[in-house]
């Protein structure tokens, strides 16, 4: 399933409410870390067909990022039925890392 970038926070909102499983990536421009993990998520939703993949550019959604206090960038959120896990990764985001935290999500379906 190809990464889906959200504009806005309607359409985040929307994505809560059309899928089950959802990791959002908040991401700076600029952000070296940023560009490291993007490969590795492209890889992920790849890997991942069933869980929905997505982008959120904080500087342009900053009221977002502030209501998931999402302070750094790269910020990897997850999501359940619309609602915030408490896992979260931030900073330089290893696939290990990024891997575990899908494999767990997909594991407590």
């Amino acid at each position: 399933m190809p990464i889906t970038n959200i504009a806005n926070q309607q359409d985040f909102e929307q994505t809560l409410r059309d899928d089950k499983l959802v990791v959002a990536d908040f991401y700076s421009t600029d952000c070296p870390p940023c560009a490291n993990l993007a490969p590795i998520y492209e890889a992920m939703a790849e890997k991942y067909p069933d869980i929905k993949f997505i982008k959120i550019m904080r500087q342009e959604n900053r009221e977002l990022a502030q209501m998931y206090f999402v302070m750094s960038s790269p910020s990897v959120l997850f999501f359940r039925d619309g609602q915030l896990l408490n896992d979260r990764l931030s900073g330089t985001i290893n696939q290990n890392e990024l891997e575990a935290a899908i494999q767990a999500l997909q594991d407590n379906k």
